[in-house]
């Protein structure tokens, strides 16, 4: 039997590269791709595939309420997060949402080929199921959770989520989305870290992650300082 593959990436080139990767492994067949995430959950549904390599920045629908959809029309099916972040709080999110495992885009062809079979051979069983697996497999991935002067600011995990969403250019219902939560309950946390830091626009606050080594930089977040 092989192992019915979905490619889901908004770069028409880095899923060819996928592609010519994923060939060398004849146990692997790609039974559709995706540039979008709304396409991805129609495709999904059609083609019931074993596994999906997902990208976490999607046009459409992003990584996160697609792995959540996926998860919840097609319980076995298994998701593969590939991107290029590593930031300790989307990894640990995206793992959260139920994703069987989180790779970067660095990553050697051959744990690939080795996270696909754990997926498929896993038969239903998650190596994630509780949140300390989450939390050591985030490590793994991103490094140890960033360290903030707690005497100082006592900003709880979630506030630190928030922030790390904030200052990756979410809005408050994306937060909410991404989290798990009401916008609502995003603004309470939103508006408890700003009087915390003593900040209260996004260019502060995305400074301070960056500085805090909550968000890694990028040139759409220096702009925005």
């Amino acid at each position: 039997m092989k192992i019915r593959l979905l490619l889901v990436d908004d770069h028409a080139l880095v899923r060819e590269g996928l592609r010519a990767v994923l060939a060398q492994d004849p146990s692997i067949e790609i039974v559709g791709e995706a540039s979008d995430g709304l396409l991805a959950m129609a495709l999904v549904r059609e083609h019931q595939p074993d596994v999906v390599l997902l990208d976490l920045l999607l046009p459409g629908a992003n990584g996160i309420d697609v792995t959540r959809q996926i998860l919840a029309d097609c319980p076995n099916t298994k998701v593969i997060i590939l991107s290029s972040v590593q930031e300790f709080f989307k990894v640990q999110i995206c793992l959260e949402a139920g994703a069987f495992d989180y790779l970067v885009k660095t990553a050697p062809a051959e744990e690939l080929f080795q996270t696909i079979h754990r997926a498929y051979e896993s038969h239903g069983r998650s190596p994630l199921a509780d949140e300390e697996a989450v939390l050591s497999r985030t490590k793994e991935v991103a490094g140890p959770e960033p360290l903030v002067d707690e005497g100082e600011t006592d900003l709880t995990h979630r506030e630190l989520q928030v922030l790390c969403l904030i200052a990756s250019g979410y809005g408050n219902k994306q937060i909410g989305s991404e989290l798990g939560i009401s916008h609502k309950t995003v603004e309470k946390h939103r508006q408890r870290l700003m009087n915390k830091l003593k900040i209260h626009d996004v260019p502060g606050l995305t400074r301070y992650a960056l500085s805090n080594g909550i968000v890694l930089g990028t040139p759409e977040l220096a702009a925005a300082g």
